[in-house]
Formats: C-alpha cells, sequence, structure tokens
C-alpha cells in the first residue's frame, strides 16, 4: 500500500468492464480513495476504524432537522439505521449476544 490516495472516476471503460479490478488498483494505493461524491473506504479495517471513531455520525438526522421535518417522518427517520449510532463497533459475537438477550427465559 501506498501513500498517494486513489481516485475512481468510473470514467474509463476498463473500470466499468471490471469495477472489481479497479476497486483491487485502489485498494493497493491506499484503504480509501477519493469519487465524485466523496470518499470510498476500500478496506474491512478502515470501516472498523471509521464506526468506532466518535468524531464520525451519520448525516440522516442532521438533514432531517436541517430541513425541518417533524411529526411521524422524524420519528419514522429517526429509528432507521443510517441516524442512529451503535454504542459499540458490531463484532460477530454482537448478534449471538443479541439473539440471547432476546431470548424468551426459562424459569
Amino acid at each position: 500500500m501506498t501513500a498517494t490516495v486513489a481516485t475512481l472516476t468510473w470514467t474509463e471503460q476498463a473500470d466499468l468492464d471490471d469495477p472489481h479490478e479497479a476497486l483491487r488498483r485502489a485498494r493497493a494505493q491506499h484503504w480509501w480513495a477519493s469519487n465524485a461524491f466523496g470518499v470510498t473506504v476500500l478496506s474491512h479495517d478502515g470501516v472498523r476504524a471509521l464506526l468506532a471513531d466518535p468524531r464520525l455520525e451519520g448525516t440522516g438526522m442532521m438533514f432531517l432537522q436541517r430541513f425541518g421535518i417533524t411529526g411521524p417522518i422524524f420519528e419514522f427517520g429517526s429509528n432507521m439505521l443510517w441516524s442512529t449510532r451503535p454504542p459499540r463497533p458490531w463484532t460477530p459475537n454482537s448478534e449471538r449476544r443479541a439473539d440471547r438477550a432476546s431470548a424468551p427465559r426459562r424459569r
């Protein structure tokens, strides 16, 4: 991996024909790449690091608040996955813990 951040333009025919190869080339350069929409995170470790970073959060609620959306639509949006921040990063054991916690208990 180099220190040079890749740019994913998706304008080259070769990239459109084989997008996975374009992503592999970008990943060989850096763990993220710039694109027309912002950035693309190219590694699992990069995603995990960003999810654990308290400085980052989803923009969903900000957009609802900025545009003055209230009432049932706001309530619906506030329960969406992109609007909530998990208390800790997801791990394979998280689902098992959630399953055990929600399972009925015998007495």
